[in-house]
């Protein structure tokens, strides 16, 4: 899958720029990045105030019923490090994910997951192509509050 490259700094991510070009990757690493890292639409079940449910605008007008894009994962950015966070976020991760699926672009998508203490949670994410290549990603988000203080 060749995709534009995207490089983190201190505000966010930007699209990488080489010799004023956009530079190109040949893996699924924005991809990833910017499906996670989006904010995809709440449903009134998880936040009850719909100017605060987030999302794209483009998914009220998908082709594809119920598709939404990015992750739910910043519903989670205010929680405890628990076990039952982790398996909601790895959940949402795979959500996220799914489209690569859905659309032709990968055969598999695993996600697990684990509590860093001190730092997060961490994300795995092995994707496997229709080539059969295989590709390990690890993904840190957020740090939380695991202790309270």
């Amino acid at each position: 899958m060749i995709d534009a490259e995207l490089q983190q700094g201190v505000t966010g991510y930007d699209i990488f720029i080489k010799n004023g070009d956009i530079a190109s990757i040949d893996n699924f690493k924005t991809a990833i990045e910017v499906s996670l890292f989006s904010d995809a639409r709440a449903d009134s079940s998880q936040v009850a105030l719909p100017e605060k449910r987030r999302g794209w605008i483009g998914d009220v007008a998908s082709p594809i019923e119920n598709q939404k894009f990015g992750s739910l994962l910043w519903l989670t950015e205010q929680e405890r490090l628990t076990q039952s966070v982790l398996n909601r976020v790895v959940e949402f991760a795979r959500q996220a994910l799914q489209w690569l699926i859905d659309q032709g672009q990968a055969k598999t998508v695993e996600v697990s997951g684990a509590i860093i203490p001190k730092e997060g949670i961490a994300l795995n994410i092995v994707i496997t192509s229709f080539s059969g290549k295989i590709e390990n990603h690890y993904v840190k988000l957020w740090e939380n509050t695991q202790d309270g203080n």
